[in-house]
C-alpha cells in the first residue's frame, strides 16, 4: 500500500512537471547545452548558456584534445596538446515569439577566453630527395604556448520544438601573443534548453 501511494505521489510530480513543460514557450527555458564551433577561432566544444534576466546572459565554451602522434613523422604543426576555455556575455536586443514551440532572440556578444597549444616549427629538408644523404622536413616541438582570446559581434538564436536551438553568431575575433590572428568569424551549433 505504501508503495503505491509513493509510485503515486512520483506520477503526479512528473505529470505536472510535463504538463509545465507543455504549457511553456521555449522563452521560458532560461538554461542551455550543446555543441558550439566559432570558426576562425580555437573556441569549440561543448556549450553551457543561460539567461540571467530577461536581457542579460552568458555562455562558456570549452575543449581539450591530445594526440600523441610523433612530431618527426607526422607532418602537422596541431598534433599534441591543446585546450580553449572561453566566455561570453550576452545583451539580448530583440526576441519575438512564433507559436507557442518557437522562438528566436537577436543578441550582441562579447567574448573573452584562453587557448593553450603545443607547439612545433617546421624544419626543412636536407639534400635533394633522391640522393642517399636526404632528411625529409618535419616538424620539432618548440613547448606550450597561450594566447588570449577576444571578440564582438551579433548573434540569433532559432529555438523551436521548445527545447531545440540552433545559435548563429557573426562577428570579430582575434587570438595573440603567440601565432596571432584576427578577423571576420562565423560561429553555430545545436544546443537542447532546459
Amino acid at each position: 500500500m505504501k508503495k503505491s501511494l509513493k509510485l503515486l505521489a512520483v506520477t503526479a510530480v512528473l505529470a505536472l512537471c510535463g504538463l509545465h513543460s507543455l504549457s511553456a514557450t521555449p522563452l521560458d527555458f532560461k538554461n542551455s547545452v550543446g555543441v558550439y564551433g566559432l570558426f576562425n577561432t580555437p573556441v569549440v566544444g561543448i556549450q553551457y548558456q543561460r539567461w540571467c534576466t530577461d536581457r542579460i546572459g552568458f555562455q562558456t565554451t570549452g575543449f581539450v584534445q591530445y594526440d600523441q602522434s610523433d612530431p618527426v613523422v607526422n607532418i602537422q604543426n596541431d598534433d599534441g596538446f591543446s585546450f580553449s576555455i572561453s566566455g561570453e556575455f550576452h545583451l539580448k536586443l530583440f526576441e519575438t515569439p512564433f507559436g507557442t514551440k518557437s522562438a528566436s532572440v537577436l543578441y550582441a556578444w562579447v567574448l573573452g577566453g584562453y587557448h593553450g597549444f603545443s607547439d612545433a616549427r617546421y624544419v626543412e629538408p636536407v639534400g635533394e630527395w633522391d640522393t642517399p644523404g636526404y632528411i625529409a622536413g618535419y616538424y620539432e616541438p618548440t613547448g606550450f604556448k597561450s594566447n588570449a582570446v577576444l571578440g564582438i559581434g551579433f548573434g540569433f538564436d532559432i529555438m523551436f520544438l521548445n527545447h531545440l536551438s540552433i545559435p548563429i553568431q557573426f562577428g570579430f575575433s582575434g587570438e595573440f601573443p603567440n601565432q596571432t590572428q584576427a578577423g571576420f568569424c562565423f560561429g553555430t551549433g545545436v544546443r537542447y534548453r532546459f
